[in-house]
């Protein structure tokens, strides 16, 4: 029987929606924790969806992050907590089907082409001295 990787969505809960004090994130939290359970247990059980203080994404509120060991990680912000949950979870899905999480911005679904604040790859290889002068 073959190790499953644990998919890792995480949201900010500090981002405030530019001139309120409406922290989004929380709200967020709540919706795609639903939308995942109700995208069925392939998603749900290989997914985990939690809150973090932070991710300096303070001028494209709500920022939504997924990563997975020996993958590549996704930034997003501006994120809508009740209009874009079927966008993210598409993307979630799209994630969870790529053995190493590369592909292209392509695929994406529509608002979160427009909304990517990083795409950080899994691996990163150091270039031979010569080559960096």
């Amino acid at each position: 029987m073959g190790q499953t990787t644990e998919h890792r969505i995480f949201i900010c809960t500090s981002c405030k929606h530019n001139g309120s004090d409406c922290r989004p994130g929380v709200l967020l939290i709540k919706e795609l924790r639903a939308a995942i359970h109700a995208a069925g247990a392939a998603l749900a059980d290989d997914f985990t969806i939690s809150g973090v203080a932070c991710m300096a994404g303070c001028k494209a509120p709500c920022t939504i992050g997924f990563q997975a060991d020996k993958k590549t990680a996704y930034l997003f912000g501006d994120i809508e907590p009740t209009q874009d949950i079927d966008e993210l979870v598409a993307f979630a899905k799209l994630y969870h089907s790529h053995v190493d999480g590369w592909f292209s911005g392509s695929l994406y679904p529509e608002k979160l082409r427009h909304h990517t604040l990083a795409r950080v790859p899994s691996m990163i290889l150091a270039a031979d001295d010569r080559i960096v002068q």
